[in-house]
């Protein structure tokens, strides 16, 4: 019996996080995955992420299952030790499983910096991660950076504007009130239709986007008029 051929895509549970697990889906896509061969898996970063994803990948029967790809995105690495338990643990299920670390977060860089200087594990003496394929940069969100990285062409509209709102730029208009108005809309789930529907919109403003942004501008709108004056603050959400 052939195994089945499965892609897994761990990703942070908020709006950077499940735009980043979605460009890797596409991704995976247009590599022949079939949908139900691709599993997203929300991780929240809680300190314990990383024995989160080893018992994961340690879960799949590798009589039954090959993991042939593994997407790491928008997830804060905490230390140099945990990169390298990321490659042991996918060696020890598959040696030939592709892993593509993409992120963000200055945790993840001091982590990769810390280990290029050199660390002993279990005996062993390393100073590269186990694994060839990694993008670390601190000046846009993960979701634009696996754009960036996984196809190499214009960023859409969607992922600029959770960019700008994920590392707190707020230079683009529209990008906290479709933070605000997110959360009405099923962006959690990876797979759902809207989230080709947004990145279909291409680099314009499109129908799809302004859908969730005239949302979050009620919302803003509602809060300003009556939240904040009830708790009695002199605030607003801006």
């Amino acid at each position: 019996m052939s195994k089945r051929r499965i892609s897994l895509i761990f990703h942070h549970t908020d709006n950077d996080g499940f735009g980043a697990a979605k460009v890797c889906l596409d991704r995976c896509r247009n590599m022949a995955y079939d949908d139900n061969d691709i599993i997203c898996i929300a991780v929240t970063l809680n300190g314990g992420q990383i024995d989160f994803i080893e018992h994961q990948i340690r879960s799949y029967d590798t009589d039954e299952y090959e993991i042939a790809h593994i997407f790491i995105v928008d997830l804060s690495i905490p230390s140099a030790v945990d990169i390298i338990r990321l490659g042991e643990v996918t060696r020890e299920v598959n040696i030939d499983t592709v892993i593509m670390w993409i992120d963000h977060h200055k945790t993840s860089v001091d982590a990769y910096m810390e280990l290029i200087k050199g660390i002993d594990y279990n005996g062993i003496h390393y100073d590269r991660p186990l694994f060839q394929h990694f993008v670390l940069d601190t000046k846009c969100s993960a979701a634009k950076l696996a754009w960036q990285t996984l196809f190499n062409d214009n960023v859409p509209q969607v992922l600029e504007l959770i960019s700008d709102h994920d590392i707190f730029a707020h230079e683009l208009e529209g990008s906290l009130e479709f933070f605000n108005g997110s959360g009405l809309f099923p962006l959690h789930d990876i797979k759902d239709p809207l989230w080709d529907d947004l990145i279909a919109d291409g680099t314009i403003w499109g129908e799809h986007i302004d859908q969730i942004v005239s949302a979050g501008d009620i919302i803003g709108q509602y809060i300003n008029g009556s939240i904040c004056p009830m708790i009695g603050r002199n605030m607003q959400i801006r």
